[in-house]
């Protein structure tokens, strides 16, 4: 009878094998997970912190350029470019003057037609 006994009892215990490989695959997918995602943010941070520079950098730039803008437009510097000949300024003649001018209220009869705004009717 001990024959029969060991017949039927495993040699290798199947379920458990399993358990410990299933796990030991799930902490291994999990592990490399997180280091690839530590990567992927390392990666993103030197991304943003290049953005960074650059955006500061066209910035300098940016009020380099408006220092010489302004300096470039100011009374002095235009009156140097006037007195060298560069400029060269020329009167307004009244022919290239618009002058644009309202008309004036004209005296229609109190039984004609005349425009009417609806805009303040009170209900």
């Amino acid at each position: 009878m001990a024959s029969n006994r060991r017949r039927h009892n495993n040699s290798l215990p199947v379920g458990a094998l399993t358990r410990t490989i299933l796990l030991v695959f799930l902490v291994g997918v999990t592990g490399f997970g997180y280091v690839y995602l530590q990567i992927q943010l390392h990666a993103t941070g030197r991304q943003i912190q290049a953005l960074e520079s650059e955006v500061k950098d066209l910035d300098r730039e940016n009020e380099v350029s408006l220092a010489a803008i302004s300096s470039l437009e100011s009374r002095s510097a235009l009156q140097r470019r006037l007195d060298t000949g560069f400029i060269k300024m020329e009167p307004v003649t009244n022919q290239s003057i618009v002058r644009l001018n309202a008309p004036a209220p004209s005296l229609v009869a109190v039984g004609s037609i005349r425009p009417v705004s609806n805009q303040e009717i009170e209900k």
